[in-house]
């Protein structure tokens, strides 16, 4: 009478890994032999399309490209049109613009979205956004008066994108920023006064 064999547990997991190698074997050369496999690599999106057999889909392989539909951003500030006074100060317009950087129209209604320009504390404009299409701006800026460069701790400016706290649960997606980390930029006060002092 045959004698059984009792694997230990210690057997049983080496078994169990020599299996699972030989199955892995078996799926690389599957690849090797242009058999495609579904086994994805990390960061790959298998594009499935209509009318495709499973094998023509698996072969399709790409990265993944998420894009935002609706997207209002903040573009940095910048100073033109400077003008230096007989009395040594400096008037300038601050160039202050929101622009959709998304691929589709941002539609709000009034009350819902503005762009506001601080100076320190103190607003200085506030244009409400209601329509802006995709890669249209929209300019919040102003006329700066009576700069001078001998002001130690001139204030900062800022220009930030205002939304009405329930504009994300008004049922509209068409007003929905897709990104808020580029809502806002901002110029210190020191910046501008060393553009100011290369003004001749």
């Amino acid at each position: 009478m045959r004698k059984r064999t009792l694997l230990s547990p210690l057997g049983a997991l080496a078994l169990l890994f020599a299996l699972s190698g030989s199955a892995l074997a078996a799926d690389y050369k599957k690849q090797a032999d242009g058999v495609p496999s579904a086994t994805l690599k990390p960061g790959v999106a298998t594009n499935i399309k209509p009318g495709m057999s499973g094998t023509q889909q698996l072969q399709l392989k790409g990265p993944i490209k998420l894009t935002c539909s609706v997207d209002l951003a903040a573009e940095p500030l910048k100073i033109v049109h400077v003008r230096k006074a007989s009395d040594g100060t400096y008037t300038f317009y601050l160039s202050a613009r929101i622009k959709n950087v998304g691929s589709s129209t941002f539609r709000a209604n009034a009350g819902q979205a503005a762009a506001i320009l601080w100076h320190g504390s103190r607003v200085l404009t506030r244009v409400p956004i209601t329509v802006l299409t995709a890669g249209a701006t929209r300019d919040a800026g102003t006329t700066i008066s009576r700069w001078r460069l001998s002001d130690e701790f001139p204030p900062d400016f800022t220009l930030q994108i205002s939304y009405d706290p329930d504009i994300g649960s008004d049922g509209n997606p068409e007003n929905d920023d897709c990104r808020m980390t580029n809502n806002k930029a901002t110029l210190s006060g020191a910046e501008v006064t060393r553009l100011l002092s290369t003004v001749r």
